[in-house]
């Protein structure tokens, strides 16, 4: 790694959801949508395909997301899926 590059870091599914899914029963959904934006926006992001597939099912079956909404979300993001 050169100077003033980040060091890659590890993003947990509960992160990714804040960001996908908005709670309307929680007073407190959008600042932290906010939030896990902020995190998922910055570089050097590093995702196991656990993680995946955990936010996709909960995509599924809490959001109602489709597949091809999906897979839009994969390819949208720039992170790097390593086996885990």
């Amino acid at each position: 790694m050169n100077a003033g590059e980040s060091q890659p870091f590890f993003i947990d599914s509960n992160i990714w959801l804040y960001r996908f899914i908005v709670n309307c029963s929680d007073p407190n959904a959008i600042p932290k949508q906010q939030i896990a934006t902020n995190i998922t926006n910055q570089g050097n992001l590093i995702i196991s395909t656990q993680v995946v597939n955990e936010v996709c099912s909960n995509l599924i079956r809490k959001a109602g997301f489709n597949n091809l909404q999906i897979q839009n979300l994969l390819g949208g993001d720039s992170v790097v899926v390593m086996a885990a």
